[in-house]
């Protein structure tokens, strides 16, 4: 059977004693007692370790006290440090929880703002959106007053020109039938003057042949007239021309019975000077004394 030195053996239970101490934050947190069991439970054992070591230790009770002693203070100050570390523990978990519970928060805040935002986004396409239906309305709009108003423009401009150019039709046609009338008045006129022509050609040329008639008679009158003349002046020659003649003519009255047309052809034609002044009798007169003159010279 191995011996067992009281060194040893108190120095193996005091490590079992350590060991059955709670040593982690985690042992603390969930499996743990509460301090006070603990702190309770610690001394209880190293109690029990004392009395077992101070039995069973042959001697040098001294001494073992005095390091039964050390370990139970070492014990205390480890469960102090137990206690502190679990009361850290305590702390870094509600640190943890707090740490937890602002994670959640931030989250849930991000996602409110998130959330908000995407709001806030959806209503300002949505008023953007209204603003700029309202706009393109109202351009819309005012576009459709501006083509309405030129349209009435265009219209009205449209509806007097055709007044004005039916308005210049019927004046044109007016015209047309005033000038229509005037030819028509004009052309009866011509029609008038025509025929007036016409007959006054008619009147004009029956006066010229009636004239023409007289003329003719009257040319055959002169004829036999300047045959008669000539016939005498004939005669005139052959008595100024005859030898022994006794110039009956100039006093047989045959002179006197020609005309003063007569008279004056006879006077051209023996050359009698002054005859377009002489009278009818002085004519006779000159044409008898030239043909005695013609006599007396043969």
């Amino acid at each position: 059977m191995t011996s067992v030195t009281p060194l040893r053996w108190i120095t193996e239970h005091a490590k079992t004693g350590i060991k059955d101490l709670p040593s982690n934050a985690s042992w603390l947190l969930h499996g743990g007692d509460s301090t006070g069991d603990v702190t309770s439970n610690a001394r209880d054992r190293a109690r029990k370790l004392k009395d077992s070591v101070v039995s069973a230790s042959p001697s040098g009770g001294d001494s073992i006290e005095d390091r039964l002693e050390d370990a139970r203070e070492q014990t205390e100050r480890a469960f102090e440090a137990e206690q502190e570390a679990l009361a850290l523990a305590r702390e870094a978990e509600e640190t943890a929880e707090h740490a937890r519970q602002v994670s959640e928060l931030g989250s849930r805040r991000v996602e409110d703002a998130e959330s908000e935002g995407d709001r806030a986004v959806d209503e300002k396409v949505a008023d953007a959106r209204r603003e700029a239906d309202a706009w393109v309305e109202a351009v819309r709009n005012e576009a459709r007053a501006d083509a309405d108003h030129d349209l009435q423009e265009v219209r009205e401009e449209a509806r007097s020109e055709a007044l004005s150019a039916q308005a210049d039709a019927e004046q044109a046609q007016k015209r047309a039938e005033e000038a229509m009338a005037e030819a028509a008045h004009s052309l009866a006129d011509a029609r008038r003057l025509a025929d007036e022509a016409e007959q006054a050609a008619r009147d004009t040329a029956e006066q010229a042949h009636q004239e023409a008639e007289r003329l003719a008679d009257e040319a055959k009158r002169d004829a036999t007239a300047a045959a008669a003349r000539a016939a005498a002046a004939e005669r005139v020659r052959e008595s100024a021309g005859a030898p022994g003649s006794s110039g009956g003519i100039a006093t047989n009255g045959e002179l006197k019975s020609l005309s003063k047309a007569e008279l004056l052809d006879l006077a051209a034609t023996i050359d009698i000077p002054g005859r377009s002044r002489m009278s009818k009798a002085a004519l006779a007169s000159a044409i008898a004394r030239s043909a005695r003159g013609a006599q007396e010279a043969a």
